[in-house]
């Protein structure tokens, strides 16, 4: 009796163990992509490296019949994906995961890296009408003659939108052109000739030019554009500006434990904004936008 007990528990630890491992499989290192034999993420998987991959048996999977699958993208990937094998039908990005797909093919690499841009070359200035060197304005088509170092894809927008953004592996910039998703998870290449209307930057190596930049606190940035003029609250997020900033320029805050903005004992409501023009101690710049002022009516 005690050699069965034994032996149940020493299986349940073996199957414990083996889960635990394939779970540790199943997760892609920065510059992989993990492919699941079944739909959510269910199933046999494969760890894959950069390469092309033009149908299920190059994915080391027994054969080329339909299925659903599913896959999860490595964060340093740029993945090229098509609906059908041998890179045909519809094609597109992938952003982060896709948790069904059937007889895909894709190809992905390693994102590239500049090392001039890394070395400091590259400007990280923000003025009134750019940021990191992308204007307002600008193509599509220009912003990747201007790139640099920086890679241009899918990076989540306002309001769950998908933007196009620009990314280097340290930071990024919201280039603020709009991308549609084809189905739920594939994300047409937008149109050259879309043009940038703002920008944004969650990235502190970028600064304007008398050193503002994300994570200084609200207090240090009011000894170099004033007062600060106005902090909203509205829908989750807390944005405003300062008295002497530019109009084209707009900041989100946060608190270092909660709130930026101090809205006495009034209650918070996601469905309405409340204003003020207090802050909580500590409170930081959490992103810096540039935008064409709108015009008053």
């Amino acid at each position: 009796m005690k050699i069965a007990v034994f032996t149940l528990l020493f299986m349940a630890m073996l199957l414990v163990v083996s889960e635990e491992t394939m779970a540790q499989d199943c997760k892609p290192k920065p510059n992989q992509v993990v492919v699941f034999e079944n739909g959510n993420y269910e199933g046999r998987c494969v760890v894959l490296e950069p390469g092309e991959y033009p149908n299920f048996k190059s994915m080391g999977f027994s054969d080329n019949s339909a299925r659903a699958f599913s896959m999860i993208v490595g964060t340093e990937v740029e993945l090229d994906f098509c609906l059908d094998p041998d890179f045909k039908g519809e094609c597109g990005y992938v952003y982060s995961k896709a948790r069904f797909i059937a007889s895909p093919s894709f190809k992905f690499k390693k994102k590239a890296t500049n090392s001039a841009a890394s070395a400091g070359a590259r400007s990280f200035l923000i003025t009134t009408n750019s940021i990191g060197g992308f204007e307002l304005g600008m193509t599509v088509g220009e912003a990747k003659n201007v790139s640099g170092g920086f890679r241009l894809g899918p990076m989540p927008g306002p309001e769950n939108s998908v933007t196009i953004g620009a990314f280097d592996g340290k930071g990024g910039i919201d280039l603020g052109v709009p991308m549609y998703p084809e189905f739920d998870f594939l994300y047409k290449p937008s149109n050259e000739n879309d043009r940038i209307e703002y920008l944004a930057t969650e990235d502190p190596r970028n600064k304007t030019a008398d050193g503002v930049h994300v994570g200084m606190t609200i207090a240090d940035a009011e000894k170099i554009l004033g007062k600060l003029s106005e902090l909203n609250a509205c829908w989750g997020t807390e944005s405003g500006s300062f008295s002497k900033a530019p109009a084209e320029f707009r900041f989100a805050f946060k608190g270092t434990d909660g709130m930026a903005g101090d809205y006495g004992t009034k209650e918070l409501s996601w469905q309405e904004c409340t204003k003020t023009d207090k802050y909580s101690e500590g409170a930081i710049i959490s992103l810096i936008s540039v935008s064409k002022p709108k015009k008053k009516e």
